[in-house]
C-alpha cells in the first residue's frame, strides 16, 4: 500500500502517517469557525464522517481486493438482486416464471 505524495510509505509507516492526519483533522475541526461551540456528540459525528469517508476512499488503494474477493463480492449482488428480480417485474411471459 502507498500514500500518494510518499510512495515508500508502507506498513507501519502507513499507519502512523494515517493517524497523524486524523489528529492533525482533528485539531483543525475543533478549531475551524463552523464548528465552534459543537457539541461533542456533533464532533463525533463530524470525526466518524471524516475517517469513513477517508477510508471509502483509501481502502481500495489501502486493501486492494483480490481476484477471489471480487467474485464472491459480485456473487453476494446477484444472490441479493434474485428476489426483487422476478420475470413478472421484469415484464417477461409467464413461460419463464419457475414453480418454487
Amino acid at each position: 500500500a502507498r500514500v500518494l505524495g510518499e510512495p515508500g510509505l508502507t506498513g507501519d509507516a502507513l499507519a502512523l502517517s494515517v493517524r497523524a492526519f486524523y489528529f492533525a483533522m482533528d485539531e483543525r475541526l475543533v478549531r475551524h469557525p463552523l464548528w465552534q461551540g459543537a457539541t461533542p456528540t456533533a464532533l463525533d459525528g463530524a470525526r466518524d464522517a471524516v475517517e469513513q469517508l477517508l477510508m471509502g476512499r483509501l481502502h481500495t488503494r489501502a486493501l486492494p481486493p483480490s481476484a477471489a474477493d471480487a467474485e464472491q463480492e459480485a456473487r453476494a449482488r446477484r444472490r441479493a438482486l434474485c428476489p426483487l428480480l422476478t420475470p413478472d417485474r421484469l415484464g417477461m411471459p409467464a413461460m419463464f416464471a419457475q414453480d418454487a
